[in-house]
């Protein structure tokens, strides 16, 4: 078991959205969100975490302990990791690169925009975007404002993850 603040019906609505999928994911904690979309078949995950928790998950180092979850359940070879902040990472991706993005960081409305900001141009056009923690902190506000300005379709919703689609 990989401590997780997400549900089993999260855990649910992400798999069915990643078989084949190239996605991005925007903070790690200790690997659980990653390992599920590994296990669930998306072609490769880039996990970018800095990897030393934040006021919601307390300052801890989790670098390692994610590394062993993802040799642990042997999916090692379809995670990335990227360490280092959003803004310092994410800039070196390509315009349109991904299919899914999973955003779980910092839980504030300027970093969870700012978070936005960075990753919806990185997902191609129908791509989609997932936000955990949506109706917790500012999530809901910065998610509605983003899915209102790049968003194609409805705002779904699972427990706490939001998802849509980019137009």
């Amino acid at each position: 078991m990989i401590e997780s603040f997400s549900t089993h019906e999260e855990w649910e609505a992400l798999a069915e959205l990643v078989p084949g999928q190239l996605v991005l994911e925007l903070g790690s904690f200790k690997g659980a969100s990653a390992v599920v979309m590994a296990q669930a078949g998306a072609r490769m995950v880039h996990a970018v975490d800095w990897h030393q928790g934040d006021q919601h998950v307390g300052i801890q180092d989790t670098l390692c302990e994610m590394w062993h979850h993802l040799k642990r359940v042997g999916v090692r070879d379809r995670v990335v990791l990227h360490v280092g902040r959003f803004q310092d990472v994410l800039p070196v991706f390509r315009p349109g690169a991904f299919d899914l993005a999973l955003i779980d960081g910092c839980h504030e409305f300027e970093a969870v925009a700012r978070d936005l900001a960075l990753t919806v141009p990185l997902v191609r056009r129908g791509g989609r975007v997932a936000c955990h923690d949506y109706g917790r902190w500012g999530v809901e506000a910065a998610v509605t404002e983003a899915w209102r300005r790049h968003g194609a379709g409805e705002l779904k919703r699972v427990d706490s993850l939001a998802m849509w689609r980019v137009r």
